[in-house]
């Protein structure tokens, strides 16, 4: 079999290389780069742009470029600062070993950031011998196909280009769409972001040979965009997005730590930070020292000065919250562990990753009542409106409570909870890749 049945872009997971923690979208690209090492390791070309230009890489050098990720991004907690692990230690009142796993805080420098993308392991690496890729798919004799797999939604918003690019290569193309946000809810974006991402599903809906979504509101609210702008769309399949296998059901102690509670997500106004820290500062005019903690993990993202003064300059709060910014998982899981419940008051998403992988952690949660917040926690949340202060108020000081019944209640409905895998996630896109071979005669 030809190695460019499938072509794979990984441009935006190169870009991303030098950054210490993943976000989302950086988790699911190289977990999809992994697959197709495994899957299809005799058919699969990685690509990536650079320069506005595309770049077809070595194989052999992208698999230890998608190792060295995974093992910067890894689950181990060896990259967390010593002070950083007595700061979240000492805030919730347990040992900091907790989070370094070695009986005592390591001081660690922090990782160098490297000057271009592609330097960790060299552009000639990479790129490897055989030169742009555009000359490799421009050999208009081609008897078949290829596949191209965009997981990402990186390079999509010139839905010219792609026009022009799927009909004269010869491509079938797959995307996987993550949610439609900037579009529905441009409030919530920065300017021009929802134009952007118009441009991108546009692109999408008018090139794909298959599209693959990560929940069933992230499928509506596609076919309705579609359908209002660009006609019809077949072939749209539904696959959740899996939870990594380290974040299965273990025992927490939680009770050995202060009462605390947990935000995970980047500081951006649909999170709905400023509302939570609003709530917590009425909680501590109403307890004192007896109100529960909260810790947010998170990158600072975009207009969230008034949650960044709330932070660090309402004096109430401040013995109570804490913002740890990114962390790695290992402390990210051991603070979910502990934590008395997930918080997640979104005002949109089109999935949930911190509702999964706090339910698939046997931690309960309360979050905000979305469609997809439904369809992803089976009925085992708590689910409230996301401007319900007197809501979470009450919610959260009954969740801090020892012997909560109401939390009792969802730990005990937490057992039913099937969390998603990758293994269902990618079976889906095997099917998906299967079909789209035979639509087009790609063997």
């Amino acid at each position: 079999m030809a190695q460019d049945q499938i072509l794979f872009d990984a441009t935006r997971l190169v870009r991303r290389s030098g950054s210490a923690t993943p976000t989302g979208v950086d988790r699911v690209e190289l977990t999809y780069a992994g697959h197709m090492l495994d899957r299809y390791p005799n058919e699969v070309q990685f690509i990536a742009r650079w320069r506005s230009r595309y770049w077809q890489l070595s194989t052999p050098a992208f698999a230890q470029f998608v190792a060295s990720r995974l093992e910067r991004w890894s689950f181990g907690a060896s990259r967390v600062r010593g002070s950083d692990a007595e700061r979240i230690a000492r805030f919730i009142g347990v040992p900091s070993d907790q989070f370094n796993g070695r009986g005592r805080p390591q001081p660690l420098l922090p990782a160098p950031r490297p000057s271009a993308p592609l330097l960790q392991l060299g552009m000639d690496a990479l790129m490897g011998a055989r030169g742009l890729l555009s000359r490799m798919i421009s050999i208009s004799a081609r008897k078949n196909q290829s596949i191209y797999v965009n997981v990402s939604h990186e390079g999509l918003h010139q839905p010219t280009t792609l026009q022009r690019l799927v009909l004269r290569r010869k491509l079938a193309p797959i995307y996987l769409v993550h949610d439609l946000i900037p579009i529905d809810h441009p409030e919530y974006v920065r300017p021009g972001h929802a134009e952007r991402h118009a441009a991108r599903i546009e692109a999408i809906s008018t090139t794909a040979a298959a599209t693959i979504v990560n929940s069933m509101q992230t499928k509506r609210d596609l076919l309705k965009h579609v359908q209002r702008y660009h006609g019809n769309m077949d072939d749209v399949f539904v696959a959740p997005l899996g939870v990594d296998r380290r974040f299965a059901p273990q025992k927490a102690n939680d009770l050995e730590s202060e009462p605390y509670f947990l935000i995970i997500g980047t500081i951006e106004p649909r999170k709905n930070h400023l509302f939570m820290l609003q709530v917590w500062r009425a909680l501590v005019q109403k307890l004192g020292a007896a109100a529960p903690k909260l810790v947010i993990v998170g990158r600072r993202g975009w207009e969230n000065e008034n949650v960044i003064d709330m932070i660090e300059r309402c004096d109430q709060i401040g013995d109570h919250v804490i913002e740890c910014g990114r962390v790695p998982d290992a402390v990210l899981h051991r603070l979910l562990l502990g934590a008395r419940a997930v918080l997640f008051p979104s005002f949109a998403e089109g999935y949930g990753l911190p509702l999964v992988e706090g339910l698939s952690s046997s931690v309960p949660v309360i979050c905000s009542d979305l469609p997809v917040f439904h369809e992803l926690g089976s009925g085992i949340p708590e689910y409230l409106d996301p401007l319900d202060g007197p809501g979470w108020m009450e919610m959260i000081i009954e969740y801090s409570k020892t012997n909560s019944l109401r939390r009792q209640a969802q730990m005990a409905r937490l057992a039913r909870f099937k969390a998603p895998t990758w293994d269902r996630h990618f079976g889906i896109f095997d099917e998906v890749v299967e079909d789209v071979r035979r639509k087009y005669s790609i063997c």
